[in-house]
């Protein structure tokens, strides 16, 4: 199994991006996959984005929703100590993986 982790702040231009192209590698991969999203207290539409797209992801995804910006590494420390995958996937709310 896959853990990925994505990182949030104020990232509603590129969340859904980055949430369609992992989603199509996940069902292109075919295996098992976690996904953890951690929010760092965004004030704009992203918490809203992650919502409507958790309809008809290929796994699930669980939003961590912190009350400000931590930082990366304190925001991701606090999701590594949940994921249970064989591999772990480290993402910015920015990035678009290949589908294959």
């Amino acid at each position: 199994m896959i853990s990925a982790i994505i990182l949030t702040w104020n990232s509603e231009k590129y969340i859904k991006r980055c949430l369609d192209a992992l989603g199509e590698s996940i069902k292109n991969w075919g295996g098992e996959a976690e996904v953890f999203v951690v929010d760092n207290g965004s004030q704009d539409q992203t918490v809203k984005i992650i919502e409507e797209s958790k309809k008809g992801f290929p796994s699930k995804i669980e939003l961590v929703r912190l009350e400000k910006n931590l930082g990366t590494t304190v925001s991701r420390n606090r999701v590594l100590k949940k994921v249970t995958g064989d591999y772990i996937l480290i993402l910015d709310s920015d990035t678009e993986m290949r589908s294959d």
